[in-house]
């Protein structure tokens, strides 16, 4: 496939506010092409494979799809022939014969094969040419409040404490709550946070929309905030670094 396919991503550079001592480093973000569905892959292999159906290779998928879940979910390691999933429990045991408690979570740790990984190897990088200045200004945490942790995992209609420097939300003339996005990473559709509690440089405290689908997003806060007395003559966008998870 590497010898047929030209694989390539462009990439921007985001100033990396973590880095107290160094005040010259960046992390790379690849721009995404799209989000591809189940139907998007049968549709590609079909149009690769005419003697194959689409609707046929959506049914096979959807059946190894399930097939993969159970296995996982009775706790058997399965390697899909692209990337390994292993059964995992998260949180601290409070003793030698503590049992599972609020505190701890069943995951899936997913980790690409030697065959993925090798692909890496062909694929070309670009820079795009942009720089995102945050001047310092990152996120660190997002804490559920309903559950008082840092999981991963949000609740539509529950409050959500986002932690970090420089992250006030407001507007262009330092009025208002700014604007603050949840990003779906599969359809890209953006649903707005509007109702908030707090709004301070180190820490801003808001309401999950009641009717955000379950999926997987980015956090964006973009923000005229710059930590004295002046706006940013334009906006700037915090990207948090982790996803975050609607169930």
């Amino acid at each position: 496939m590497a010898d047929t396919i030209n694989f390539s991503w462009l990439y921007d550079l985001y100033e990396y506010g973590l880095t107290t001592e160094n005040g010259n480093d960046y992390v790379a973000k690849v721009h995404i092409n799209g989000s591809l569905s189940v139907s998007d892959i049968a549709n590609s292999i079909a149009a690769d494979r005419t003697d194959l159906r689409s609707d046929t290779i959506i049914m096979v998928l959807n059946l190894f799809k399930e097939k993969v879940m159970e296995q996982v979910c009775m706790g058997n390691i399965v390697n899909t022939g692209f990337c390994i999933m292993q059964p995992t429990i998260t949180g601290v045991f409070a003793g030698k014969g503590a049992s599972f408690s609020d505190s701890n979570k069943l995951k899936i740790s997913i980790m690409p094969t030697s065959e993925f990984r090798t692909m890496l190897d062909d694929v070309e990088v670009e820079f795009s040419g942009n720089y995102n200045e945050i001047g310092g200004a990152y996120t660190t945490t997002v804490i559920n409040e309903n559950t008082k942790e840092e999981a991963g995992v949000i609740t539509p209609g529950g409050m959500i404490t986002i932690t970090g420097n420089k992250i006030k939300c407001v507007n262009e003339d330092g009025s208002g709550f700014g604007q603050i996005n949840l990003v779906n990473t599969e359809t890209s559709a953006v649903t707005s946070i509007t109702v908030y509690a707090s709004n301070t440089p180190k820490s801003i405290t808001c309401l999950v929309p009641t009717d955000l689908a379950a999926g997987q997003y980015t956090l964006q806060i973009v923000t005229y905030f710059s930590g004295n007395s002046k706006y940013l003559k334009s906006p700037r966008t915090i990207e948090h670094g982790g996803y975050l998870t609607v169930e």
